[in-house]
């Protein structure tokens, strides 16, 4: 992954002037670079309206990263002297939670007047290449492995078989290109004409419309510039595929190919609430019970893809407000139900539980210790059938042209029903039978028939 610097930032001027030492200077620059390029990043790839700016980052990884250094004869880490020193110069704010006894979220922010400045690449002058690197394994809690350090661990949660699965994926991914005059045209035109996008919630819980500025159209550039330069590819513990092109803009997708030819999303409908219904079934059975009517009404419409609608009719009877926004009533279905911490009973809580009484309960178990744990099973689960399956299939079959992209599969036209038959394939391997939608990345849906 490409990172970057705040031109304008003297951070060596700044870091002589609180005093430290040349040893200091030495051997902990590069660090604090490498601290203001994981919040660039993570900053780039988050909309600045949500949570008012401020970026998630698990300390434990960069604490171990950072390691620790004696200063005034005592032993200290130099992320925390990194995280106070840049909080004392203006340039960022924080806020820490603690998760447990070992382990640290903070939330950090680049405050506006540094935010909007100019950035550069930052280079081996500035921060050692291999830590450059390494801080690619702190923007998120779960653990990212490179392939080269999946092969050399014998403590990963992964079979050993699977290895050259991954690999595959990765070559493949690297053959996909992005048309960069085609994307520059289109982030200059939406620049121009302030183009807006769906309705969304900012921090506050209110509905906005982001708005493609400045700001944003440098975020863009930057992470097309990364797509192109630097085709990233790491796996998650869960098994789910991350690279450069998940973090690429939904809209510059039009102008990826792969041997000249365009990809269509091949995306299952309901897909996320639909993955219930494998865990809900296991766990059924493992008590001996026998399948309630109400999670047989509940995969019958996830199946067909009309759940979201029915949910919203049902909303309606118990006359429960939601947004007329598609993209703003999912995501608040999804926090108010599936990935809430169970301490407030939400309305649309209230409705799920009166029709899905068995579902609602086995959601509410599973989350009883940690609320994140229904998606912790949900992505694994995912991975299991879309990448361990489905992507499998393909490859099996020598269709090599497709890439994941988490729920769908993305492929050129000639390969969209070999696709769609593997997904098919696969779901019913847990009893499901989805609807199938293929798109372009304009959003148009294709009709196969």
């Amino acid at each position: 992954m490409i990172q970057y610097k705040i031109d304008g930032l003297k951070i060596e001027a700044l870091i002589r002037k609180e005093g430290y030492s040349d040893v200091y200077l030495d051997k902990c620059l590069g660090k604090y670079y490498c601290y203001m390029a994981l919040l660039i990043y993570a900053s780039l790839i988050n909309s600045r309206e949500y949570k008012r700016g401020y970026v998630r980052i698990y300390t434990r990884k960069i604490r171990e990263i950072f390691g620790q250094i004696r200063v005034n004869g005592k032993s200290k880490r130099v992320f925390y002297l990194a995280k106070n020193d840049f909080k004392k110069w203006g340039v960022t704010l924080h806020k820490l939670y603690l998760i447990g006894a070992n382990k640290g979220r903070s939330d950090f922010k680049i405050k506006d007047e540094w935010f909007n400045k100019p950035f550069s690449i930052l280079t081996k002058n500035d921060a050692n290449i291999e830590l450059i690197k390494s801080i690619n394994t702190c923007l998120d809690e779960y653990s990212f492995f490179r392939l080269e350090d999946l092969r050399e661990s014998m403590t990963m949660n992964y079979e050993k078989e699977l290895l050259p699965l991954y690999q595959k994926l990765e070559d493949n991914y690297k053959l996909i290109l992005l048309d960069t005059s085609q994307a520059k045209n289109l982030m200059n035109n939406y620049l121009e004409e302030r183009h807006q996008f769906e309705p969304k919630r900012n921090w506050k819980k209110q509905i906005y419309t982001p708005i493609y500025d400045d700001a944003k159209h440098r975020a863009w550039t930057m992470l097309a510039d990364n797509f192109v330069a630097n085709k990233y590819f790491s796996v998650c513990e869960r098994g789910r595929v991350y690279n450069s092109l998940t973090n690429l803009p939904r809209d510059l997708r039009q102008y990826l190919s792969v041997n000249e030819d365009p990809f269509f999303e091949i995306d299952i409908a309901n897909c996320q609430p639909m993955l219930i219904v494998p865990l809900l079934y296991q766990s059924l059975r493992d008590q001996g019970q026998e399948i309630p009517d109400d999670v047989l009404l509940y995969k019958r419409l996830t199946e067909k893809g009309i759940f979201y609608n029915y949910f919203l009719t049902c909303l309606d009877k118990h006359s429960v407000s939601y947004s007329e926004f598609k993209g703003v009533y999912k995501l608040d279905f999804f926090k108010r139900i599936f990935f809430d911490t169970e301490k407030i009973n939400y309305k649309y809580k209230q409705v799920f539980n009166a029709i899905f009484p068995t579902v609602g309960r086995f959601i509410k178990n599973i989350k009883q210790d940690n609320y994140k744990q229904l998606s912790y099973l949900l992505q694994k689960l995912e991975a299991e059938i879309m990448v361990k399956g489905v992507a499998q299939s393909l490859l099996n079959s020598e269709i090599n042209e497709f890439y994941v992209l988490h729920d769908a599969i993305c492929a050129p036209m000639k390969h969209v029903n070999k696709v769609k038959q593997a997904i098919l394939a696969e779901f019913k391997k847990v009893e499901l039978s989805p609807v199938i939608k293929v798109k372009d990345f304009r959003g148009n849906l294709i009709n196969m028939n």
